[in-house]
């Protein structure tokens, strides 16, 4: 029987396997395993995040629907739209780019371009979450945290 704070445990476990690639095998065992300490609710949670990559039965094979390292952006231009959208608004756009661009070494047109490949990159795949969950989208991501 699981101890205090074994939900947490299993979820985390879960959560970085899922995001790191798992292949539904791998998963399924995770689940399973969390039957024996998990709440319905995380349970749940794991059945959506199976379900969001066709994970259907242990022989299924993972489609590449979820986080994957499979981004077309890097992790300096993430750094570089983080900063551009955490501007205030009182900045104006201009300032900012040149001000992000100083700051990375770049021209602000390439910090423009930078933040409208990640926010097409996150658009179009559902991405949107936090800062720390974003980052780990970038093709070139190794576990730094934003």
């Amino acid at each position: 029987m699981c101890a205090q704070g074994c939900s947490a445990d299993i979820r985390t476990q879960f959560v970085r396997e899922f995001e790191a690639g798992a292949d539904c095998p791998r998963l399924f065992e995770l689940r399973n395993d969390a039957r024996r300490g998990a709440s319905d609710t995380l349970q749940e949670e794991m059945n959506t995040q199976l379900r969001s990559v066709q994970c259907f039965s242990r022989t299924s094979h993972r489609v590449a629907a979820g986080p994957s390292n499979t981004a077309s952006f890097t992790v300096q231009e993430y750094r570089m739209y983080r900063e551009l959208i955490s501007t205030p608004s009182a900045v104006p756009e201009a300032e900012a780019l040149e001000s992000i661009g100083r700051k990375h070494g770049v021209a602000p047109t390439t910090v423009h371009d930078a933040a409208e490949i990640v926010m097409q990159a996150l658009s179009r795949n559902h991405w949107f979450a936090s800062a720390d969950a974003e980052i780990r989208h970038a093709a070139d991501w190794t576990g730094e945290k934003q």
